[in-house]
């Protein structure tokens, strides 16, 4: 960690754990995650000073930037939109929108969401993580299936090579290239995803996961990446003319939303949310943050 950046994780985090009540736009961003009332170990202290410093990296470089000059360097709006280059109201608009995104990632931290219990509910914790990644991801015409590959080819090294815990950003890193692509193709709604995976949750419970918790699950996503593979191939075969094609069972959107799907489940398992039982309305809360 650069000692600038972990200077400025610590300032916010301190920030955050020393007053009872806030003081600023920055202490009160942490109300939500009550770091104030924490008793926590020296490894928990270090995990969420982590925590504060990974919701900062993944930020945009401006919103980044942003949040340095008014954390660290104690910039006034003023002083920041001079920086900039645009006025104190706009400056005082990108402040909000970079705490908001700020706050965002640190709900989504998985350290974060196992200390204080972000979800309630199984069907609750698939909304907030698929709606999560809607956020993240953009849009892009065409899916690099090799970069897909690569990214879980490296969740496969860590898991049955080194025998650890594939990280949070593993299993967000092979989900928002294809979210990318299905939006570009019109087939992403974050509600109707966490609802579709609640649906097969009330279907499988949560044994099927279980029994081989991450290792299965990378497998099951490595079987996905395969099939997917596979009808891309079918694709080209067509393509070039050819009028007997290999046969297959499953369309190439399922096996994208698959795909996603396994990876929600993975951070689901990181965070300690998937144990969860459904609530009683599930089928029709999971569709509030659609098209996200």
């Amino acid at each position: 960690m650069p000692k600038q950046d972990f200077n400025l994780a610590n300032e916010l985090f301190d920030s955050f754990a020393s007053r009872q009540q806030p003081e600023s736009f920055m202490e009160a961003l942490m109300v939500a995650l009550p770091l104030q009332d924490i008793e926590e170990s020296s490894e928990e202290r270090l995990l969420l000073r982590e925590a504060v410093y990974d919701a900062i990296e993944q930020l945009p470089d401006f919103y980044r930037e942003i949040v340095h000059l008014l954390t660290y360097e104690d910039y006034s709006l003023s002083e920041l939109g001079n920086t900039i280059g645009f006025t104190k109201t706009h400056a005082f608009r990108l402040r909000n929108a970079a705490y908001a995104r700020l706050k965002t990632n640190l709900e989504m931290n998985v350290h974060i969401r196992r200390k204080f219990g972000m979800a309630k509910t199984w069907d609750q914790s698939a909304t907030q993580w698929c709606t999560f990644l809607g956020g993240i991801a953009t849009e892009q015409n065409k899916l690099d299936y090799n970069e897909v590959r690569d990214r879980i080819d490296a969740i496969i090294g860590t898991v049955f090579n080194n025998h650890q815990e594939p990280s949070q950003g593993m299993f967000q890193a092979v989900a928002k290239p294809v979210i990318e692509y299905l939006r570009k193709m019109g087939q992403w709604d974050s509600g109707k995803m966490a609802n579709l995976l609640a649906s097969k949750q009330h279907d499988y419970g949560h044994k099927n996961i279980d029994r081989f918790g991450i290792q299965g699950i990378v497998v099951r996503l490595n079987d996905k990446y395969e099939r997917l593979a596979n009808l891309e191939f079918t694709r080209q075969f067509a393509a070039k003319g050819n009028t007997i094609l290999p046969r297959v069972n499953e369309s190439k959107i399922d096996t994208l939303m698959d795909i996603v799907g396994y990876c929600v489940i993975g951070l689901m398992v990181l965070d300690d949310t998937f144990r969860l039982e459904l609530s009683e309305h599930y089928d029709t809360g999971a569709t509030d943050n659609s098209r996200v």
